[in-house]
């Protein structure tokens, strides 16, 4: 996940302050579930593009590689792939063809799933994160 998609919420110690009256583990739950939601809709968006773009037909390893990760420590939430997905930066960003350790010169084809993802979805994810942790504020209220 050392290539993944990283969410920051803006003005967050505003939506910090509203939580005050609630209880310690309920701020906690409502962050979580708030962050899940807009990490979840990055997933949602990855796994659509990579369709589009034909990548992972053949064992679809690509595909259920997608996690969702919300951090404990900092507010924040990280999508990226799982072990199986190790290799996605190199599908995104096409690399150099290597035949028996012997370099070829040739190029594989660039498919940018991540990097369109990153740029188009980012700030939608972020306002569904935000929604989502004033939902689950005033659920717990």
């Amino acid at each position: 996940m050392a290539d993944g998609i990283s969410i920051e919420v803006k003005n967050l110690q505003a939506v910090i302050e509203q939580l005050t009256s609630l209880k310690q583990t309920e701020k906690s739950k409502a962050l979580k579930k708030g962050l899940r939601k807009g990490g979840n809709y990055l997933k949602k968006q990855g796994r659509a593009r990579l369709t589009t773009e034909g990548v992972g037909e053949v064992t679809g390893n690509m595909k259920s590689s997608f996690v969702v990760k919300v951090k404990r420590g900092n507010t924040g939430v990280l999508v990226g792939f799982n072990q199986k997905g190790h290799h996605a930066h190199l599908v995104d960003r096409g690399h150099m063809i290597v035949s028996h350790g012997v370099v070829t010169g040739k190029r594989t084809k660039s498919r940018p799933f991540q990097t369109v993802t990153r740029e188009t979805d980012l700030p939608r994810a972020a306002r569904i994160a935000t929604e989502g942790i004033y939902e689950m504020m005033t659920t717990y209220q």
